[in-house]
């Protein structure tokens, strides 16, 4: 899977001198692809309160995106002008410039 960050900033409250200047996120727990950490599984600080709802994914593993391999696009047309061709359009190029030979 891919890691992948949701949350970068968490509102706390606390006094000035035990505002923490980071929180280690355990990242551990992601192990299946769907797997999240959440706010409420963050640790607690000592005189610190998050103020963040608890519900909010700070980091998920996530399916990787699938690309197209080389090769496997679909195939063109070698020939333009065969998708929606009817009878009229082609032919009446050729009668409008007068270039017919009739």
């Amino acid at each position: 899977g891919i890691f992948s960050q949701q949350l970068s900033e968490i509102v706390v409250r606390a006094l000035p001198t035990t505002i923490p200047n980071q929180i280690i996120v355990d990242c551990s727990p992601l192990q299946a692809i769907g797997d999240t950490v959440r706010v409420g599984d963050l640790v607690a600080i000592e005189g610190v309160e998050f103020l963040t709802n608890a519900d909010e994914i700070i980091a998920m593993l996530a399916a990787p995106a699938l690309e197209a391999e080389p090769g496997d696009e679909a195939p063109v047309d070698a020939e333009p002008g065969l998708v929606g061709e009817d009878d009229g359009p082609a032919d009446s190029d050729a009668d409008a410039s007068g270039d017919s030979d009739e």
